[in-house]
Parts: C-alpha cells; sequence; structure tokens
C-alpha cells in the first residue's frame, strides 16, 4: 500500500514544474551524473554516450541510478508535469528499500 504523503509530494511538483527541453534535460543529467562520480558513486545514466542505462523501477527507468556501498541514489530530472506517474512510482521505490534516496531535479 502506497501512503498519502507519496501521493501529496508528487502533486506538490505537478504545479511547479515548467517544461524542459531535450537539451535542457539532458545537460541537468549530465550535472549530476558529474557530481555523483565526484563523490565516488558509480553511476548509469540515460545519456546516449559514455553510460549504461538505470535499470528500470516500477516499470520506469530513471535518468540516473547511483551506487557507492550499500547506497543508492535515484536521480530523475523532471520534464513536465506529465512525468507525475514515474515520479510516484520512484517514491514508493524509496520507501520500500531504506538504503535508497530519491533525488527529484
Amino acid at each position: 500500500m502506497i501512503k498519502d504523503d507519496v501521493y501529496r509530494s508528487v502533486w506538490a511538483l505537478h504545479d511547479e514544474v515548467s517544461p524542459l527541453s531535450l537539451l535542457e534535460h539532458d545537460n541537468s543529467v549530465r550535472r549530476e551524473v558529474v557530481k555523483l562520480l565526484a563523490d565516488g558513486f558509480a553511476v548509469r545514466a540515460r545519456l546516449t554516450q559514455g553510460f549504461q542505462q538505470p535499470a528500470p523501477v516500477h516499470g520506469y527507468r530513471p535518468d540516473i541510478e547511483a551506487v557507492k556501498g550499500k547506497e543508492q541514489i535515484i536521480v530523475e530530472v523532471i520534464k513536465e508535469a506529465i512525468d507525475w506517474p514515474k515520479l510516484s512510482a520512484l517514491e514508493r521505490y524509496a520507501h520500500e528499500k531504506p538504503n535508497v534516496t530519491v533525488r527529484f531535479v
């Protein structure tokens, strides 16, 4: 069962999102990848070159999956308000896995 706070947090983002172009989205993904690599994480990212694709999470593939030891970080760059089902699935995954942190950028 999914807690109501998951839906509230996703819906709160719904009204704050401005659509991103593909270039803006990919640049945001690259910035996050650089930060995670600098922090010592092994990174998988949805970029066209140089990275393996992240594993799917509840039927959705996040933009970034980073692992260091037992710690896992999932990053999703929000492109537009229509992304809310994916965001909800990623939040649900974080609630199910205590070692997982999900970041929405």
